[in-house]
């Protein structure tokens, strides 16, 4: 009895120390700014875009340091002017990503690592003049997010894309919410 009454003891300690149940699903928005460079961009003499971003994730941990992400998002046309007056547009119509999120600590306040992969069509016009560009890479981020209860407030930085003429990175800012 006094032995069952320590086991118990012990695994709720552990419990306690981890500060999270494996088995957790969560979701969450992000917001983000992303720079990209766009193919097709430089035949018009531009190259780096400025763009918002949204993108939604679900999430399931494996273990209190491991998790599986996966985020589908949009980033908005950005225009800019040539030296002749013509307007350029470039936009990521989509993206899809798949994330192994390793955290570092698991407590209230959690760094973490993101490794992956990015899956998008990227595009680009000028005067009617469209070129689109699907492209795929391995992807990878560093962030850290703020645990209250069952909400989380992140940070992040990912180089979702970087590959032959089209690079897509950013920051995010995100919420979560752990059912």
């Amino acid at each position: 009895m006094f032995a069952a009454a320590l086991l118990v003891a012990a695994q709720t300690a552990a419990a306690v120390d981890t500060g999270t149940v494996t088995g957790k699903q969560y979701w969450g928005i992000n917001l983000g700014g992303v720079e990209a460079e766009v193919a097709g961009a430089e035949r018009f003499g531009l190259s780096d875009f400025e763009m918002f971003s949204m993108s939604a994730l679900y999430g399931y941990e494996l273990h209190p340091r491991i998790a599986l992400e996966g985020r589908f998002g949009r980033v908005w046309d950005d225009e800019q002017s040539l030296p002749d007056g013509r307007r350029l547009s470039a936009r990521v119509d989509y993206f899809v990503s798949a994330f192994a999120r390793l955290n570092v600590f698991t407590g209230d306040i959690r760094p973490y690592i993101l490794l992956g992969g990015t899956y998008g069509r990227a595009r680009a016009s000028l005067d009617g003049e469209t070129e689109n560009e699907n492209e795929g890479d391995v992807s990878y981020g560093a962030g850290v997010s703020f645990h209250i209860r069952d909400f989380a407030v992140q940070f992040e930085y990912i180089n979702y894309l970087d590959k032959d003429d089209t690079k897509i990175q950013g920051g995010n800012l995100g919420v979560m919410y752990r059912f």
